[in-house]
């Protein structure tokens, strides 16, 4: 619903604003800080909102929204996070993420190796299993806690990890051993964390990182070369895996995130669905002009994409909630 003028609904004397809210644990809040500045050159106003301010809220301010952050909510804090989303649609804002279709690290993994998009899967110890391929990692579930051991080549070392994890005191529910599916590039000579964010009906690509192990978190200055940047500048404009982004986050029921993936032997192999990715820039001062050049179109690319979602909205406009429950029919 867009709010382009107030006169049917409003006062003359209304004030309209354009405001884009983000819901996160309050922990992980800063990821969205670098958007701040970029959508205010479009009139739009980022605002983070923490989990435990919009569940009991009785009413909400108007405007788009994005519900993130889910693998590290309760199922009870989902349960009442749908309805909150079915109320926000309903009043006909643009609401992305439903709590509802949310598919976790495991469940991820599962699905796309089951659709045989994935040429690999994982083992819940939780339910007794084992890996039956190796090298394997074993790694939490919940949350973005990274890799808890080393690869594990074969069922005594994984036995051993997991034994030395509960003595540490990470709880069996919360492991999976994920079979390894990695491989350093063969022009590249280093490891490529690929990615990819849908925001609502759109996929855009996102910056790769270049490492030179083979979790690729952070990136190594100076491991890729012109003509790796090259091909990321010019799948900005032509992205070849649009297709299968867009297959893969209606899969898992994600409408906000990033796809971390990885090309093995030519293939893609998607490692994860992030739904509170920390978005970032490439520096000014890179020393590679077809990067920074890379960069601006990324940050184009997001700025635009939100100015077509976010509508104009009356200042201090709310929806009502108070009809709904507060907190989960089912209590701990």
């Amino acid at each position: 619903m867009q709010y382009n003028n107030c006169q049917s609904r409003w006062p003359k004397e209304c004030i309209l604003q354009r405001n884009l809210f983000v819901v996160t644990t309050r922990k992980y809040a800063a990821t969205t800080r670098n958007l701040v500045p970029v959508l205010q050159t479009v009139g739009i106003e980022l605002q983070q909102m923490c989990w435990d301010d919009f569940l009991p809220a009785l009413s909400l301010p108007q405007g788009a929204w994005v519900l993130a952050d889910f693998d590290r909510l309760h199922p009870w804090y989902l349960e009442v996070a749908a309805s909150r989303f079915d109320a926000l649609v309903e009043a006909g804002f643009p609401v992305l993420n439903d709590p509802r279709r949310f598919l976790s690290r495991a469940s991820v993994i599962r699905t796309l190796f089951a659709q045989g998009i994935n040429s690999f899967t994982c083992w819940l110890p939780a339910f007794g299993e084992v890996p039956v391929r190796f090298p394997v990692f074993l790694r939490t579930l919940a949350g973005h806690r990274g890799v808890i051991s080393d690869l594990l080549a074969d069922a005594a070392a994984a036995s051993a990890a997991l034994e030395q994890a509960l003595t540490q005191g990470f709880t069996i529910t919360d492991l999976v051993f994920v079979e390894y599916r990695a491989a350093a590039d063969p022009g590249a000579g280093h490891f490529q964390k690929h990615a990819a964010y849908r925001i609502g009906d759109k996929v855009l690509r996102a910056m790769t990182v270049n490492d030179d192990g083979w979790m690729a978190k952070t990136g190594t200055l100076g491991r890729a070369t012109e003509e790796t940047y090259a091909t990321e500048l010019a799948e900005m404009t032509t992205y070849p895996h649009a297709d299968l982004m867009r297959r893969i986050t209606d899969l898992c029921g994600c409408t906000y995130g990033r796809v971390d993936f990885g090309i093995v032997d030519g293939k893609v192999e998607i490692y994860e669905i992030n739904t509170n990715p920390a978005i970032g820039f490439v520096e000014a001062d890179h020393p590679s002009p077809s990067r920074r050049a890379a960069g601006e179109m990324n940050r184009a690319q997001l700025c635009s994409t939100f100015d077509a979602m976010v509508p104009e909205t009356p200042k201090g406009a709310n929806v009502n909630l108070r009809h709904l429950t507060v907190w989960p029919r089912h209590k701990p």
